[in-house]
């Protein structure tokens, strides 16, 4: 089955810089959480996995972009950042802004977000893991929480049956 795009949505796929503040939210994570075993996949230029790992987590990201250069990533978590919110800002009546008050605190949480995990892919680049879904290459049973933000309902347009295969 073939999609036929949405031209007023966000490019091919955008690369989130996330913090655990949204990643609380998103998923309900408690304090309990951070303990476990943690593979985040796609985890993009998010800095859950620096302030998790900061915690006592065992976290692991895995993302196809990983396989770049780091300098590369971390222009592409700035630049990534700042385009995802010329669209937000562009489309205010799509998003609820409870959680980020408005634009401008979104642009810098995402700014925060993105430099965290800069600094992060530079001192500990073995938990960024180049791989993509569906075929991870990790054993069953590795991690005790397995996340994956909104990929698949945010692109159900563009990823049928098929992707990934």
């Amino acid at each position: 089955m073939t999609h036929q795009p949405d031209f007023d949505t966000l490019g091919e796929f955008l690369i989130s810089a996330r913090s655990l503040a949204e990643y609380r939210a998103i998923f309900a994570l408690t304090d309990a959480d951070p303990s476990a075993r943690i593979l985040d996949c796609p985890c993009g230029t998010a800095s859950f996995t620096t302030e998790a790992s900061e915690l006592g987590a065992t976290v692991i990201a895995a993302d196809p972009i990983y396989a770049q250069p780091a300098e590369r990533l971390r222009t592409l978590a700035r630049t990534e950042t700042d385009r995802g919110n010329i669209w937000a800002t562009a489309y205010l009546d799509r998003y609820r802004w409870d959680f980020y008050g408005d634009p401008q605190q979104h642009r810098q949480m995402r700014r925060a977000a993105a430099a965290r995990f800069g600094a992060d892919l530079t001192t500990h680049r073995d938990r960024y893991v180049a791989a993509r879904l569906p075929s991870l290459p990790f054993p069953d049973n590795s991690f005790d929480l397995v996340l994956s933000s909104h990929l698949l309902f945010t692109y159900a347009d563009r990823l049928d049956r098929d992707w990934g295969s």
